[in-house]
């Protein structure tokens, strides 16, 4: 039954097109992030004398520390979803793309009805694209909100959130 390959199909393209847009709105949030940082840095460095950029002890910036945890927590998010490109050694690709690819490659290799082991793991893929996407809106609303918030109050805002 070809209806049900092409719904099965579609499925797994919705899932890699779901995971796609969680990894990119982390990348994005990530860079935008990193530029501003380094920007409030230099701007830092352009306003000290030559004296004072060798510090004798390291400064701390509540800023920068703060961003150095919710980066940690991004990469960490995104590990999840995806294998980055600049990620080293043999990886076990339990990562939820990893999983849609599975899926894909198993429908891929027929033209008939999925099969009810190729089903579940659709529907696994399904419910673990679901879940990343809820698990993804509530850090985005509460510990990014924060983030965001401290980046404003310092006078630093993003322009693209």
């Amino acid at each position: 039954d070809l209806t049900a390959w092409d719904n099965a199909v579609v499925s797994i393209g919705t899932a890699r097109e779901t995971v796609v847009d969680l990894v990119l709105q982390l990348r994005t949030l990530r860079n935008d992030v990193d530029a501003v940082m380094a920007r409030r840095e230099r701007d830092r460095k352009a306003k000290l004398s030559p004296h004072d950029l060798v510090p004798e002890e390291p400064v701390k910036d509540p800023l920068a520390e703060s961003w150095s945890a919710l980066s940690t927590k991004l990469g960490e998010r995104e590990r999840r979803l995806w294998e980055p490109p600049d990620t080293k050694g043999i990886q076990d690709e339990q990562e939820l793309l990893s999983q849609v690819t599975v899926s894909d490659w198993s429908m891929g290799s027929q033209y008939k009805a999925p099969s009810p082991t190729i089903l579940a793991r659709l529907e696994s893929v399904k419910q673990k694209t679901q879940a990343a996407v809820a698990e993804q809106k509530a850090f985005f609303e509460t510990e990014v909100k924060a983030f965001l918030a401290q980046l404003e109050q310092a006078g630093v805002p993003l322009v693209t959130h």
